[in-house]
């Protein structure tokens, strides 16, 4: 299990390499917490990284939630290897 400093980490290193093109804005990301506040985001996506979700958006920062406090749905969940961005993670570092 990755650590939330580890999940910190990977999420600051993914956010290096985004742009303003990295965004669709017809993708979202739909979030329920544990006691039933909402949260609907425009133009972002989520990676699911081990035990935690890495949430990116365009205009509203970046938010980090470990899986057993939320659920999340979007158009655009990605895997490490699918993220839109200009460039990959070095190998072995997906």
């Amino acid at each position: 299990m990755k650590s939330y400093k580890q999940a910190i980490q990977k999420q600051e290193e993914i956010d290096k390499t985004l742009t303003a093109l990295s965004f669709n804005p017809k993708s979202w990301v739909y979030i329920i917490h544990e006691e039933g506040t909402t949260l609907i985001y425009r133009s972002a996506f989520a990676v699911k990284y081990d035990d935690w979700y890495l949430i990116f958006t365009e205009h509203h920062g970046n938010m980090l939630h470990h899986n057993s406090d939320v659920k999340v749905f979007g158009l655009k969940s990605v895997a490490l290897e699918e993220l839109p961005r200009s460039e990959k993670l070095p190998k072995g570092e997906q």
